[in-house]
């Protein structure tokens, strides 16, 4: 089901956005094409990581990988170390510790969720049950199931249409909206769907400054 966000409440957060972008910046906020510091400080290294990281990934190649065990675990660790600070410079490498502590059994099967995961022609309802089976797997084997680690991934299977997220600054939006959702302290789709519809309302709210899409 849709979210639903008032319409004040959608004007509030416009207006909080111009005045941090006008504070960082020191300029007047007029458009996202008017606007380098946005460029640099949020834009051009998501797009500098996603790129880099794909590079890391290869997944053109993964179909044929399973037969090599720790191949896509160890593609996945290289490409969490292109993440810049969308991941890395707060957590160091505990968000994606569950690949980079894998062997045996358990890293054949998060191999094979991680496919299933990032594997191209799906349903959204098929992304989103490849996506809870993850989180399940990582859960109870005590690997944790974090937002920075899986949010990530599905920026890097596409991003047209899936972000990075950072759980306590969208909890922090969330609740300025007045969205009773709560995801912070537990991944899940439901969760994740509500940001992204979350996202995109406000998107659409402030296309008339033409945004950027990373």
């Amino acid at each position: 089901m849709p979210v639903f966000i008032e319409r004040g409440r959608l004007r509030a957060a416009r207006r909080l956005f111009q005045s941090i972008v006008e504070e960082k910046s020191g300029q007047p906020f007029v458009g996202f094409r008017h606007c380098p510091w946005l460029d640099r400080t949020e834009v051009d290294y998501k797009i500098r990581a996603h790129q880099n990281a794909h590079e890391k990934l290869e997944l053109d190649k993964w179909g044929r990988l399973v037969t090599s065990p720790g191949s896509i675990c160890q593609r996945v660790i290289k490409a969490f170390e292109q993440a810049e600070n969308l991941v890395l410079r707060r957590w160091g490498d505990q968000p994606y510790r569950g690949w980079s502590d894998s062997r045996g059994q358990f890293r054949e099967q998060l191999e094979a969720l991680t496919l299933g995961l990032m594997t191209e022609g799906q349903t959204l309802k098929e992304i989103g049950e490849s996506f809870e089976a993850l989180c399940s797997f990582l859960r109870d084997n005590n690997r944790g199931c974090q937002w920075l680690s899986m949010s990530y991934l599905m920026f890097l299977r596409d991003r047209y249409k899936f972000i990075p997220i950072h759980p306590g600054k969208f909890q922090a939006l969330l609740d300025f909206l007045g969205i009773s959702q709560r995801i912070y302290g537990y991944v899940s789709w439901e969760g994740y769907q509500v940001v992204l519809d979350v996202a995109g309302q406000l998107r659409d709210d402030l296309a008339v400054y033409e945004p950027r899409h990373i």
